[in-house]
């Protein structure tokens, strides 16, 4: 996300943390007590209570996704998620103290009590804390700003651990006489259960909703979870909800049994080493911030759950008459797990990006609310697995515990959650979405937001024209159906043969990749293939555009060079100062061979922030220090350079992508959105020379907002755009010749499918 996005005030991330100080006040009470409230108050068995615990919020998980969606879809004057921080406060208050009472039964009829009220209890949690999470992700649009926000949300979110550990037990005894009276937990229940009302209405007040996603069409909850399935960073992180619950849910409910049976007087300490460890955990969260932007957010994960998990574990052999090793141990693994709460929602947030840069559509609260899914399945997991090893090792309340009871209860506290983090550990080696691709596609959804915003002010200011299509950038000037496009037979014909003309005659140039079949950058360039292509390619265009100078790319230069084509080469410029100045060095030693035309560096570089304006000035200067005389440029988005005259003023020439397909746009509409980009740079170079060096339409692949994908949508955008061109006398590179399989795993779907012959060589419009 860009840098340069507004931060919020400290006053309304404050604010949103005091909603997960609500949420915990519940949270906090389930996780820590939950167990020995159901075995030792309410009186079932460890068995029972386990399967309880697996049936109740298994249930309750697949709740979830629907209370996202239901969120997603919501429209009020105070948003989509903030209304139920509004609604849902008072029945989540009224559910918890009805599963915290003790109903004047027995047998049967006293379990299906407490599967019902555990089961409103959970589902009204549900209601109130999916829009809850899901207001994160519209609370700002910045990945870093969120990242702060969930800082403050956990340092709030154990605030709740200080009152529960050290109040919980004193409470109950105190309202019934002991701290095993139903009594004494209604009433703490209770008191608790107010607090948490006042602090959501709290957060409704000091609160807004700033990222709107697009209108969304009835009926498109399916849609919504196709998106999410093919979301591989959100599954990943699934995988990491699951374990790491499994992890934490053991630790923490083990934990009172471990001090009332384990360690000699162990309720003596029990409040004070879940207070020090909550301080530990707080620490932990403050440090997150600055620490993720260091080593970035999954990398930073990933240590700090592999040093809890290695902690855990190590805590098998710590003795429980050392209370002083017992207390450090535990604080540590508390302050080691500590960034991974906030860290894990962070991501998650930008997962509902990653959904909307891949796809077009957001769907925040679904990606929230299944999220929390995978997180109650990992609660599930560990609360009946708690259950199930209780029974196991066999625990009974109210008395002395074997020696096999006590060993297991230290299996619990350590071996067996340790394994959990590993999992969480070895499932995140999936999650894709590093540091550069999060400002990769804060860069791109800003422009598209941008888009949206001035359709919406154009729209504002001329009444006649229909409201822009779902996930565009474009003023529809002609109805859009929401479907691709699929023209009259007729008109398919005349344009196909369009087009056939158009590349006869030679388009000015076209963008080329050299990898085939199943090859990935960096594999062997299969040149007599390449040399095939070019000679194809050399018959319909004047220039072709290469994007790399190493690993091969240099030869390609030289071969299409060698069979006439003029030659745009590029220096792939990431902001690795190693793999940069190779890059530039290739690109030089080209430009002396002479088989280099004209020189442009990088390739959207700026927009994914990988590099800045003086990065790219430096870069700039490199070059025509080993290559002058060399007609030299910059190649990024189009909306990358308003504002960077400096850039401006050193570049020969400007090279600027311009994709209305990624801006959600509509094909009816493409034509002049993409004169709109063109035009916007041009205002903005001052008189320097523009070149369109990538624009096209996917043949296939999945829609992105009112863009869909499409053979027929391909070939009239391809029509119009090189029409257009050639009649302005604008030099365009069309992108791209042939398919590039590889792609797919960097763009979705449609990356393998922008070109006008597909990877067989064979023209798509014959």
């Amino acid at each position: 996300m860009r840098d340069d996005t507004p931060g919020l005030k400290v006053t309304e991330k404050i604010g949103y943390g005091f909603g997960d100080f609500a949420s915990n006040l519940f949270w906090q009470m389930f996780s820590i007590f939950i167990a020995k409230y159901y075995t030792d108050v309410f009186l079932l068995s460890a068995a029972q209570m386990g399967t309880m615990m697996f049936v109740t919020r298994l249930g309750d998980a697949f709740i979830d996704p629907a209370v996202g969606a239901i969120a997603d879809r919501t429209h009020t004057r105070w948003g989509h998620f903030r209304p139920y921080l509004l609604w849902m406060a008072i029945p989540m208050a009224v559910a918890a103290v009805a599963a915290f009472t003790v109903p004047d039964l027995s047998g049967t009829p006293k379990v299906v009590y407490a599967y019902v009220t555990l089961s409103l209890m959970m589902i009204a949690y549900s209601a109130i804390n999916i829009p809850y999470s899901g207001l994160l992700g519209v609370l700002t649009p910045s990945s870093t700003e969120r990242t702060s926000v969930c800082s403050y949300r956990f340092v709030m979110a154990l605030l709740p651990v200080f009152i529960i550990v050290n109040t919980a037990l004193p409470m109950a005894k105190y309202f019934g006489g002991s701290e095993d009276s139903p009594h004494g937990w209604q009433m703490t229940m209770t008191i608790y259960a107010v607090i948490a009302v006042l602090l959501y209405w709290v957060t409704f007040a000091m609160t807004r909703e700033r990222v709107r996603p697009e209108p969304r069409a009835e009926g498109s909850f399916k849609r919504d979870i196709q998106d999410l399935r093919r979301n591989r960073p959100w599954l990943a992180l699934c995988g990491v909800g699951v374990a790491a619950l499994t992890f934490s849910n053991i630790r923490n409910t083990v934990a009172i049994y471990y001090f009332q049976n384990v360690v000699a007087n162990g309720n003596h300490y029990f409040g004070y080493v879940l207070t020090s460890g909550a301080l530990a955990f707080i620490v932990g969260v403050m440090a997150t911030s600055p620490l993720s932007r260091v080593f970035g957010k999954r990398n930073f994960y990933m240590a700090s759950m592999t040093l809890a998990g290695l902690l855990a574990a190590a805590f098998y052999f710590v003795p429980p008459s050392n209370i002083a090793l017992v207390w450090t141990v535990q604080t540590l693994i508390s302050l080691f797990a500590a960034p991974t709460a906030p860290l894990i929602w962070a991501m998650y947030a930008d997962t509902a990006d990653f959904s909307e840069w891949k796809n077009g559509r957001r769907a925040t609260g679904l990606v929230f609310s299944a999220a929390s899914f995978a997180q109650k399945f990992g609660w599930a997991l560990g609360g009946a697995g708690t259950g199930y090893l209780l029974a196991f090792f066999g625990y009974r309340p109210d008395a002395t515990q074997s020696a096999h009871t006590v060993h297991g209860l230290i299996m619990m506290a350590s071996v067996i959650p340790a394994c959990g983090a590993a999992l969480a550990v070895l499932a995140l080696f999936f999650y894709e979405i590093d540091e550069p691709t999060v400002r990769r596609m804060g860069g791109e959804l800003d422009r598209m937001r941008h888009a949206r915003e001035q359709a919406s002010a154009q729209q504002d200011a001329t009444p006649r024209v229909p409201s822009a299509p779902s996930g565009g950038g474009c003023v529809p000037l002609l109805p859009v159906s929401g479907m691709p496009l699929q023209l009259e037979p007729a008109q398919r014909a005349r344009l196909r043969q369009e087009l056939q003309q158009l590349l006869q005659q030679g388009v000015h140039g076209l963008c080329f990749g050299p990898y085939v079949g199943g090859q990935t950058p960096g594999q062997r360039i299969d040149e007599a293939r390449i040399a095939q292509r070019l000679q194809q390619l050399r018959q319909h265009a004047r220039w072709v555009r290469l994007f790399s100078c190493t690993q091969g790319n240099a030869q390609v230069v030289r071969m299409a060079h060698d069979l006439g084509l003029r030659t745009m080469a590029g220096a792939w410029l990431s902001g690795d100062p190693h793999r940069d100045r190779e890059e530039l060095e290739a690109l030089a030693a080209l430009a002396a061979e002479s088989r280099v035309d004209l020189a442009m560096l990088g390739n959207e570089a700026l927009l994914r922030g990988e590099m800045d304006e003086q990065q790219m000035l430096d870069s700039l200067h490199f070059f025509r220090a080993r290559a002058p005389g060399v007609t030299v440029g910059v190649v990024d988005a189009y909306s990358s350079f308003p504002g960077r005259e400096r850039l401006l003023q050193a570049v020969d020439v400007v090279g600027v992508n311009c994709y209305p397909f990624w801006e959600g746009c509509a094909v009816e509409q493409s034509q002049q959105r993409l004169q709109e980009m063109v035009e916007q740079t041009r205002a903005s170079l001052g008189g320097k020379p523009l070149v369109v060096t990538e624009t096209g339409w996917p043949s296939a692949g999945s829609p992105r907002g009112a863009a869909h994908p499409g053979s027929d949508a391909a070939l009239q955008y391809a029509v119009q755009t090189l029409r257009w061109a050639s009649a302005q006398g604008i030099e365009l590179f069309y992108f791209e010749a042939f398919d590039e399989s590889w792609k797919a795993a960097e763009e979705g779907d449609v990356g393998a499918h922008w070109g006008i012959w597909d990877s067989r060589e064979r023209f798509k419009h014959g």
